[in-house]
């Protein structure tokens, strides 16, 4: 049997809480995540990462809350920790990794509620950040204050 071991982050993102439950959503399905379902009185988004082949198994909860203009997201992993990987590193740090990875790359896609300059703004700064110009905090800094100006 399986020993499970609770992992806790919080992040701090741009925009309503509602619009990046809905990224949430598309992120944890994108990156392969199975059985993601969303909890929306509750503010609350839930997925499994069970691949057919790997060792790293585990279930991810996304609580959603407003702060200041941003979304405060509280992520919480309970995963195995029964095998050697789990000695290199934290499973429940990967799972979120996993969501975190494919998150990144869905904020930054156009979509059709944002307007242009703001694509425009955001693609800007990724290559300054790209090009060693700006820190990756500073980056995230900007990035906070262009989205939630819109």
């Amino acid at each position: 049997m399986a020993i499970k071991k609770k992992y806790e982050d919080l992040i701090t993102v741009g925009g309503p809480a509602s619009s990046n439950l809905e990224n949430s959503i598309l992120t944890l399905n994108k990156a392969g995540f199975k059985k993601v379902s969303q909890r929306a009185p509750l503010m609350r988004v839930t997925g499994d990462w069970k691949p057919m082949i790997g060792t790293l198994h585990g279930d991810i909860t996304l609580d959603f809350a407003e702060l200041e203009g941003n979304t405060k997201i509280t992520i919480t992993v309970v995963a195995a920790v029964d095998n050697a990987y789990a000695l290199i590193s934290s499973p429940g740090e990967r799972i979120k990794n996993k969501f975190l990875e494919e998150f990144g790359k869905i904020s930054l896609e156009p979509s059709s509620q944002v307007k242009p300059d703001v694509t425009a703004r955001l693609a800007e700064l990724e290559e300054l950040r790209t090009n060693g110009v700006i820190s990756d905090e500073e980056y995230s800094q900007a990035r906070i204050n262009i989205i939630s100006r819109n």
